[in-house]
């Protein structure tokens, strides 16, 4: 079974100004390979197969985990923005990728934030065989989505 997407084409495209035309299959499929990939390095296999049931099944989120899956949603377009950029030709990067680049990085301390501030999903976290890092970023900034 393929596993549900946490965000889909029409989340990424209120979320991101995106210069260039893009086909929704290209955004699916960067969305599918950056959250398997990027995001299960960031949160674990524990809590993405955790939040992958509770999302197949219905299941409530609990606070703690709504505000993660915010933030993860987030990261993911962020993130697939990065990458369809990169992946573009480079006329069309205009320096947009280094922009994405830091906004993801920004995104990945706010999902470690948001586990190291729920006990639970902490636990969860650390409870998987690869280590969780709990490391926050020690950076202080804002950025704007459109």
């Amino acid at each position: 079974m393929a596993d549900t997407l946490f965000i889909n084409e029409e989340y990424f495209k209120k979320n991101i100004s995106h210069k260039q035309s893009v086909d929704n299959a290209q955004i699916i499929s960067s969305i599918r390979v950056v959250q398997r990939t990027n995001l299960v390095d960031i949160i674990t296999e524990s809590v993405y197969d955790d939040l992958q049931t509770k999302i197949t099944d219905g299941t409530p989120l609990t606070d703690g985990e709504e505000k993660l899956m915010e933030s993860i949603q987030l990261y993911l377009a962020v993130k697939t923005a990065e990458e369809l950029i990169y992946a573009s030709p480079d006329e069309a990067k205009e320096g947009s990728h280094l922009s994405y680049k830091q906004k993801a990085n920004l995104m990945e301390a706010r999902i470690v934030r948001d586990i190291n501030r729920d006990a639970t999903i902490l636990a969860l976290a650390q409870s998987d065989a690869e280590d969780f890092d709990d490391t926050e970023m020690d950076t202080a900034g804002g950025f704007y989505f459109v």
